[in-house]
C-alpha cells in the first residue's frame, strides 16, 4: 500500500466511524416529488437492464421475486429496477442494501434518508442500513452494480480497507442466489473492473448467462459505461 492510500484508509476510517454513530438525519414526506436527476437515472438504469434476455432468464422463477440492491447508495435504481420486472408480469420486494447509508449528501439529508423515501415510492421497497456481508435471506436476483474489486474506487467512495473484501461478497451473494438458482447482474465502469468481477463471478460458482454494455449519451447523467453480465447461481 502506498503512503497516499495508507493516508486515505486512516482518513476514511476515522469518516466511517464518526458517520455511523451520527445516524440523525431529516426524512422526506412520501409525497415529495421525485427530483428530476433520480427519475432520469432510473430510466438509464431501465434501459440498460433490458439489455439482457429477461425472459429467458426469468423461466420457472417465482411470481414473486426477491430483489437486493447491493450497495444501494441512496436507492434510486428502485424504480428502474420495480419497472423492469413489471414489464415481466412479476411482483417483486426490492430491497436497497448500503453499508455507508449515513453519508451526509449536499442537501445535509443522508443516504438513509432518500433510500427510505425511494423505496416508499415502489409498491413493495425496502432500505437497509447495513453490511451486505450481514443479510442473511435468500435472493432470486441481486443487483452488483459497479462493486468494489480494486482498491481505489473504495477510497474514492470514502471507506476504508478493511471493507474491500470482493472475494467474500462475492461468495455470501452466490450463496444466497443459489438457493433459489437465482442470478446477479454486474456492471463496471470499464473493461479492467469488468474483467475483474467476472473472474470473482466464475471462481465463484456463478455460470455466465448474457453479456451487454451500455454507453452514456452527451446528456446522460450517468457519465460512465456500464459494462454488463448476468450470470446464475449453479
Amino acid at each position: 500500500m502506498g503512503l497516499l492510500q495508507r493516508v486515505k484508509h486512516h482518513r476514511n476510517a476515522l469518516d466511517f466511524f464518526l458517520r455511523s454513530q451520527l445516524k440523525w438525519g431529516r426524512p422526506l414526506p412520501a409525497t415529495t416529488p421525485i427530483p428530476e436527476r433520480h427519475r432520469r437515472l432510473a430510466a438509464e438504469l431501465l434501459g440498460f437492464f433490458q439489455k439482457f434476455p429477461w425472459e429467458d432468464i426469468l423461466k420457472n422463477t417465482p411470481s414473486k421475486l426477491v430483489i437486493a440492491d447491493i450497495g444501494a447508495r441512496n436507492f434510486s435504481a428502485a424504480r428502474g429496477i420495480e419497472k423492469l420486472y413489471e414489464i415481466y408480469g412479476k411482483k417483486a420486494a426490492i430491497h436497497g442494501i448500503e453499508i455507508d447509508a449515513y453519508r451526509r449528501l449536499v442537501d445535509f439529508r443522508t443516504r438513509a434518508d432518500w433510500g427510505h423515501y425511494h423505496a416508499s415510492q415502489i409498491k413493495n421497497g425496502h432500505y437497509h442500513a447495513m453490511d451486505f456481508l450481514d443479510w442473511q435471506a435468500p435472493l432470486d436476483v441481486a443487483f452488483f452494480l459497479n462493486p468494489f474489486v480494486t482498491h481505489s474506487p473504495l477510497l474514492a467512495w470514502g471507506l476504508p480497507l478493511t471493507r474491500f473484501a470482493p472475494e467474500r461478497l462475492f461468495q455470501h451473494c452466490h450463496k444466497l442466489l443459489k438457493r433459489r438458482h437465482g442470478v446477479v447482474v454486474l456492471s463496471s465502469p470499464d473493461e479492467e473492473e469488468k474483467a475483474l468481477c467476472m473472474r470473482w463471478a466464475s471462481t465463484t460458482g456463478f455460470q455466465l448467462v448474457s453479456q451487454h454494455n451500455w454507453f452514456p449519451e452527451n446528456d446522460s447523467i450517468q457519465k460512465d459505461p456500464r459494462m454488463g453480465s448476468v450470470w446464475r447461481a449453479a
